[in-house]
């Protein structure tokens, strides 16, 4: 309390003790006192506010400074974790445990170029799915959308997750997505488009070494049958006889069908006619021209027989003599 209102006090209290036709208030003095105490308790509450006044500010400000200097640190640290996911070879995407997108690098706005502009924080990675399906971002997904949206989804909840994709213009991507501690997905996008056509080519230049094998194979394999054949009709004496007369009408003249006639007994009159039950079996019977009786098809050679039905011919003597249907005509 200040000391004049303390002596204003002390005062009043005197005067009152004593005798009170002796007390004489000098009103007009107390009231001087009074308003010149008055003014010094408001100066003195002046300066009292002026002073939280100013330590509030200093504390406001000292806040704002905080809180700025706070968010310079967090933006210089949101610019170098944006380069540093950019400076990455492969596409990088990160969504909130609510499956919404939080952010990516540069690659893979690169990667899905037709459904970038939905790469906006919020926004539901089911949604980004079905508009990227809607303008033709995954060509598997055409004709059967619904299903590969639903596929798709499923896989991308799953704990850990790899596929292959491939985009719209060709690209392949291999996809793995891990969950994050809070809920969340990270996923990252490898480009192995030309991993994929290189195997593509070793797949296809592997059929065609197969198919070509498969015909060498064929080619070799023939001179070793007719070795094999030559085993079998050497065992037996009149498929050794029909062999050496197919073997003369090979060779004989293509002008001069007459000498095919003249050469031996027993010649092959057939060999393009198919046989009625079995059509896969070339038909033919040994038979002579000098005896009308024994069974024969036509009684001329064609000019000259082909070297390619040597192989079937052989295999066919040999089955048809098992089946007694070759005939001993001396």
């Amino acid at each position: 309390m200040p000391r004049n209102t303390v002596e204003i006090i002390l005062k009043a209290k005197d005067q009152a003790s004593g005798d009170l036709k002796n007390v004489r208030v000098n009103i007009g003095g107390i009231a001087k006192v009074a308003a010149k105490s008055a003014a010094v308790v408001v100066a003195a509450t002046g300066a009292m506010t002026a002073g939280i006044f100013a330590l509030a500010s200093a504390i406001v400000l000292a806040l704002v400074h905080f809180i700025m200097s706070q968010m310079v640190k967090r933006q210089r640290a949101e610019e170098r974790l944006s380069n540093a996911i950019d400076a990455i070879d492969d596409g990088f995407a990160l969504y909130d445990r609510h499956d919404r997108f939080v952010t990516c690098n540069r690659k893979y706005r690169e990667f899905y170029s037709l459904s970038a502009d939905l790469f906006v924080p919020g926004t539901r990675f089911e949604d980004i799915i079905r508009e990227g399906v809607s303008r033709g971002q995954y060509p598997d997904a055409i004709g059967d959308e619904d299903a590969w949206i639903a596929e798709r989804l499923n896989r991308h909840r799953c704990t850990d997750n790899i596929i292959v994709q491939k985009l719209a213009g060709g690209r392949w991507l291999k996809i793995a997505e891990r969950k994050t501690s809070d809920g969340g997905t990270v996923g990252f996008r490898v480009d192995i488009t030309e991993l994929t056509e290189a195997r593509d080519f070793a797949e296809r230049a592997s059929r065609a070494k197969t198919d070509f094998i498969n015909v060498l194979s064929h080619e070799l394999r023939t001179p070793m049958t007719v070795v094999l054949g030559y085993t079998s009709i050497l065992a037996n004496p009149l498929l050794f006889r029909a062999a050496r007369e197919f073997e003369t009408a090979l060779d004989a003249p293509d002008s001069n069908p007459d000498l095919l006639r003249r050469r031996g007994g027993a010649l092959l009159a057939e060999m393009s006619k198919r046989h009625p039950d079995h059509p896969g079996v070339v038909h033919f019977i040994i038979h002579s021209y000098d005896d009308p009786e024994l069974p024969h098809v036509y009684d001329s050679w064609a000019s000259r027989i082909h070297p390619d039905d040597y192989e079937r011919v052989m295999k066919d003597m040999k089955a048809h003599l098992e089946e007694g249907k070759i005939y001993d005509v001396d």
